[in-house]
């Protein structure tokens, strides 16, 4: 019932409602891939994606064949790459003098 409430909180982008009711989720059955999938999705919203990428792996450890969790997983580790491909340029470009 609560990762169904989850859904719905995110569908409202109510990221912190829906993770709370994923991670009670996941304490009440800590096997289910649904609950992992949708805290992952919770904490994407919130900008944690390292968390999020973890939490879809968890996910997809759980249930392998769900290619749900592999897209999120594959998108997520390009966007991680992208900003810190993004932050390595910053730094480096912070650095030129005139």
């Amino acid at each position: 019932m609560r990762s169904n409430r989850s859904v719905a909180l995110l569908q409202l982008n109510k990221v912190t409602k829906a993770l709370a009711d994923a991670e009670t989720s996941i304490d009440l059955q800590p096997d289910w891939h649904k609950a992992h999938f949708r805290r992952g999705a919770a904490l994407e919203g919130m900008g944690r994606l390292d968390e999020a990428l973890s939490a879809f792996r968890d996910a997809a450890a759980r249930a392998p064949d769900n290619v749900e969790a592999q897209d999120r997983i594959r998108a997520l580790n390009k966007t991680i790459q992208r900003q810190a491909s993004g932050k390595d340029a910053e730094r480096k470009g912070s650095t030129f003098k005139f």
